[in-house]
C-alpha cells in the first residue's frame, strides 16, 4: 500500500521540480537520441514511466550547479590560505614539510 502511494506521489510531481531534483546528480541519466539527431535524457520514475528532457536544459543545470560549487570551494580555500599566512614561519615551515 504505502509502495503504491509513493509511486502515485513520484507521479504527481511538477516537471520542473523533478529537473530540480536531479540537477545536483552527478549520475547521468539515460541518453536517448532521436531520428533528428536530438540528444535527449531520461529519468525513469518507476519501472514504467519517465521524463524526457532536452539535453541541454540538463547540462545547463549541471554547469550552474557546478559554478555554485566551484565558487563554494574558492571561498573555502581563501580561508583556509589566509589562515595559513596568519601563522608564523616556523608554523608555515612545519606544517608544510611535515615535521
Amino acid at each position: 500500500m504505502w509502495y503504491k502511494f509513493l509511486r502515485f506521489l513520484q507521479l504527481c510531481l511538477p516537471f520542473g521540480l523533478v529537473l530540480y531534483m536531479y540537477k545536483a546528480d552527478k549520475a547521468l541519466p539515460a541518453n536517448i537520441r532521436t531520428r533528428t539527431n536530438r540528444n535527449l535524457k531520461a529519468i525513469m520514475l518507476t519501472t514504467e514511466y519517465g521524463l524526457l528532457f532536452s539535453e541541454e536544459e540538463y547540462v545547463k543545470n549541471r554547469n550552474k550547479k557546478l559554478k555554485e560549487r566551484q565558487a563554494e570551494v574558492n571561498k573555502l580555500n581563501n580561508e583556509l590560505m589566509a589562515e595559513i599566512n596568519s601563522l608564523s614561519f616556523e608554523e608555515r615551515e612545519r606544517l608544510f614539510n611535515r615535521e
